[in-house]
């Protein structure tokens, strides 16, 4: 059965340094991006996958990456598998918004 995790990320770190920084800290974990979305230069989202046992040290990594997550409901855990996740990122900064078409849903 395949498990979830949702995590929300504010952050005032540049966003293409952001989309980096939490690239790497996926891939050091041995997980993948599934996709990712931008909505305008004010939130982003990316779905990941990543090993079950390694959820503790992903969190972990995050922080040390220079974010503070917050997890929604109960972090997943287990010896075997993998976990889908789901990063909402939200970047505080003075610019305008950055307007961007968003596919309508369904």
């Amino acid at each position: 059965m395949l498990k979830f995790m949702r995590i929300e990320i504010i952050t005032s770190i540049d966003r293409q340094q952001t989309l980096l920084l939490l690239s790497d800290v996926i891939s050091a974990n041995d997980g993948w991006i599934v996709s990712h979305q931008l909505f305008s230069n004010m939130a982003a989202s990316l779905a990941f996958e990543i090993p079950l046992p390694g959820v503790e040290k992903f969190l972990e990594s995050l922080t040390v990456a220079g974010f503070t997550p917050r997890i929604e409901g109960e972090v997943p855990s287990g010896s075997k598998g993998d976990v889908r996740g789901n990063i909402a990122i939200t970047f505080i900064h003075e610019e305008s918004d950055l307007k961007r078409d968003v596919s309508a849903f369904g």
